[in-house]
């Protein structure tokens, strides 16, 4: 069915709008295949973090702005003791978390700032109750990350076990304490 400004054109004006849909149609195919292009490379990309990310030895927590676990990693994950913290979970609202001052670094890293929290004692039994009940000695770092699906910031935190190197610091210490009381007491002399 034609328009009637349609049988209106002349031979050359619907010539020329053939041609002109016809480039149309070629810049959408070159559009079309330059999005599927993009969408693969996203998808290698997504991959390529999450095998990163999964498979690294480093225990890892990737949280939301709120604080909530988006995603552990396997070594995070028995480090814990957990697959996937309860869903009520935040690192403003676990006790342990509060009291060794995570929140505010968490909030520093929100910003954009990578941030290292100095060495600590962190006990997976105090934030998850089926997790070993051990003291460990870690240094934790934040990372900022741009966002995820919905654009928001997102943090990676990295715990570094330095329980080895505290006990060998503490055995140092212990030692020099022993050396120095050995020097300031009397000496006996045998005569």
């Amino acid at each position: 069915m034609h328009t009637h400004d349609e049988s209106r054109k002349s031979h050359e004006e619907l010539q020329a709008e053939v041609e002109r849909l016809r480039r149309e149609v070629t810049h959408l195919e070159a559009a079309q295949l330059a999005r599927r292009r993009v969408q693969a490379l996203l998808t290698s990309e997504r991959d390529s973090f999450r095998e990163a990310f999964d498979g690294s030895s480093v225990p890892q927590v990737w949280l939301d702005r709120s604080g909530r676990v988006l995603r552990l990693n396997r070594v995070a994950q028995a480090m814990l003791g957990v697959d996937i913290p309860p869903s009520d979970f935040t690192v403003f609202n676990d006790p342990q978390l509060i009291m060794l001052g995570v929140p505010p670094y968490f909030e520093r890293a929100l910003s954009g700032e990578t941030v290292r929290v100095p060495a600590h004692v962190f006990n997976p039994a105090r934030t998850h109750y089926s997790a070993p009940d051990v003291d460990l000695t870690v240094e934790t770092v934040l990372y900022p990350l741009a966002g995820d699906v919905s654009g928001q910031a997102t943090v990676v935190v990295q715990f570094f076990d330095v329980s080895a190197l505290a006990a060998a610091e503490a055995e140092v210490r212990q030692l020099r304490d022993e050396l120095s009381r050995m020097k300031a007491a009397p000496h006996d002399t045998d005569r």
